[in-house]
Formats: C-alpha cells, sequence, structure tokens
C-alpha cells in the first residue's frame, strides 16, 4: 500500500469523523438518520466505497454493485409497502372511531 493510498484512506476517516460530529450536533440530522431507509442507504453506499477502496476488478465490483442495487430496490419497496398498510390501517381505525 502506497503512501497516496495511506492518505486517501486517512481523508475518508476523517470525513466520516466529521460527517459523525454533524450528526450528534443536529436533531433533524438524527430523526433522518434514525430511519431505517436512511440506514440502509447508508450501508449501501459505504459498502460501494470500499469496494472502490479494496481495487476490486471491474467484473467483481459490478457484481456487487449489481447485488446492493437489488437488495436495497426490494428492501425499499417492502418499506414502501408496510408504510403504506401501516397508513390504511391508521385510516381505518379512525373511522371505526378507535
Amino acid at each position: 500500500m502506497g503512501l497516496k493510498d495511506k492518505y486517501i484512506k486517512l481523508k475518508i476517516g476523517l470525513k466520516l469523523y466529521q460527517l459523525y460530529n454533524l450528526y450528534e450536533e443536529s436533531t433533524s440530522m438524527k430523526e433522518f438518520l434514525g430511519s431505517k431507509k436512511a440506514k440502509a442507504l447508508i450501508i449501501g453506499v459505504v459498502a460501494l466505497v470500499l469496494v472502490n477502496i479494496v481495487g476490486l476488478d471491474a467484473d467483481q465490483s459490478a457484481q456487487i454493485t449489481k447485488a446492493l442495487e437489488i437488495i436495497l430496490s426490494a428492501y425499499f419497496v417492502g418499506q414502501g409497502v408496510a408504510d403504506f398498510g401501516k397508513g390504511a390501517a391508521t385510516t381505518a381505525n379512525k373511522g371505526e372511531g378507535v
């Protein structure tokens, strides 16, 4: 590992630390990042960044990216259906006077 690679990793670490400090200071950021969808998005982005840092070849990187796209798409669709179901249940309960 060369000096340039170490510098890039150190710079990424610093940016993540700064992002964490921003997260700790901001309550609206805490509310946003507290959602499952935001966590899934962050995990996907971090995984893609790590793939690029590790330096996998184009085929392996494409396979991992495609797998993440499928997993996250299914997760977001599932969360949307669950949110829709919660909204319908809440509306039905209000109509019954519960």
